[in-house]
């Protein structure tokens, strides 16, 4: 008798198992809205928070008063916050990388300079901010009026305590608006 339960378990274990598939859904964007930036050793992506407030943590803000000047910002599953400002975006091309002090991050977004911060929230004395003139964001798509901003970027990076400490980052994005959602995205 219990063979035969073992037997009707399994079958209907196979049965189960054999219905479930994960079809790639061809509305699915999955290079667009992302970004991966690497520090000290470790990979940075946007996280999707589960739970009573959900959401995806890659936030994009563009100034109201100009256009052309980006922030773009998210958290990672490490604790991270990685926040990218672009100043004056004309189109495709090379722009400097400036310094970043505290003050940008009192007042968020901050349109002062092109900058680049990243904290701990785990640790909030680990607070580092680009050097100037030692990086660029190279932006290779570019379209104001749809929200498409497309590159990557390189510079170095110095601690708020110890400005002897400094560090490499580097990362990369890929922005639409015009199909980014605060919600999960199909690819999570």
């Amino acid at each position: 008798m219990k063979t035969i339960i073992y037997i009707k378990a399994l079958f209907i274990f196979l049965l189960l198992l054999g219905s479930c598939s994960k079809k790639d859904d061809d509305t699915c964007l999955k290079n667009e809205n992302r970004a991966r930036v690497e520090f000290d050793g470790k990979v940075l992506e946007p996280k999707y928070i589960f739970g009573f407030t959900p959401g995806y943590t890659f936030y994009i803000d563009r100034n109201r008063e100009n256009y052309k000047d980006w922030n773009l910002k998210f958290a990672s599953n490490d604790g991270e916050t990685v926040s990218l400002t672009i100043l004056d975006l004309e189109g495709i091309g090379s722009y400097a990388i400036k310094d970043g002090v505290v003050d940008y991050l009192i007042s968020f977004p901050s349109y002062e300079n092109t900058f680049i911060h990243l904290k701990n929230n785990n640790d909030f004395s680990d607070l580092y901010y680009s050097i100037n003139n030692t990086g660029s964001i190279k932006i290779t798509e570019y379209n104001s009026d749809l929200g498409i901003l497309v590159g990557s970027f390189s510079c170095k990076m110095a601690s708020a305590i110890d400005s002897s400490n400094v560090k490499i980052i580097t990362g990369k994005f890929n922005i639409n608006q015009s199909t980014f959602k605060n919600e999960r995205p199909c690819w999570y």
